[in-house]
């Protein structure tokens, strides 16, 4: 079995001017120097705006309703500065509404053939599931989905727990029956900061702990997958 991490990304979700996010603004006013950035307007969706830099593929992203700071090139999570920068973007902009605030760890696990038959079995077992991760809701679905113009049954399991007050944590797994391929995503989110604004602190600052909160999981995860 074999886990290559994909990106780590940083989402907030609120109310956002996208015309604000430039390279120019990014780094004279929020002081994030790291390299040249490219403008790119995304054509599906007129009222975005993304900026793209070579360093660690890094990508920073605005809508009206969203605000996201992307990493698709580091091998290590320690090395992710997306809940940092995201911060410093916010406190640029004091006075944005927000509602949430996410970290993603976004994974491919690829599996032999042996493995396979331990990995879904372990993911069809509520009450290992249950008791394993003390979750709060557990739900799976199946969905039929093209590949290259053929179907295709796509599996997505979708686990949600809170981790502490203030502080969620939800995984989705998604196996595409035809390949020994799963995309897994864990997402620490820091919810209701209408009402709790500080709680954006257990994202923004909080990266360490957060990692250990996740390499946690991973650890639980495996072992289940071992004992199936």
């Amino acid at each position: 079995m074999d886990l290559k991490l994909g990106f780590v990304s940083t989402v907030v979700i609120g109310r956002f001017n996208p015309s604000i996010l430039t390279a120019e603004f990014l780094k004279n006013e929020c002081g994030i120097e790291i390299g040249e950035g490219k403008t790119v307007t995304p054509g599906q969706v007129p009222i975005a705006r993304e900026i793209h830099f070579r360093e660690k593929g890094t990508q920073f992203l605005a809508d009206l309703e969203r605000f996201q700071v992307r990493e698709s090139e580091i091998s290590d999570i320690a090395e992710a500065r997306s809940p940092e920068f995201v911060r410093i973007y916010l406190e640029r902009l004091p006075y944005t509404p927000i509602v949430a605030c996410g970290v993603n760890f976004a994974y491919v696990i690829r599996l032999e053939e042996a493995d396979k038959k331990g990995f879904q079995a372990f993911l069809a077992n509520e009450t290992v599931l249950f008791d394993l991760f003390q979750i709060d809701s557990f739900d799976l679905d199946t969905e039929r989905s093209h590949v290259n113009g053929k179907n295709a049954f796509t599996r997505l399991w979708n686990l949600n727990f809170e981790i502490k007050e203030g502080l969620k944590l939800a995984i989705r797994i998604r196996l595409l029956e035809r390949d020994n391929v799963y995309e897994m995503n864990h997402n620490i989110e820091a919810p209701n900061l209408d009402k709790n604004k500080e709680h954006l602190a257990l994202i923004t600052d909080n990266l360490h702990q957060n990692i250990t909160y996740h390499k946690d999981i991973i650890d639980k995860f495996f072992k289940g997958v071992k004992d199936a």
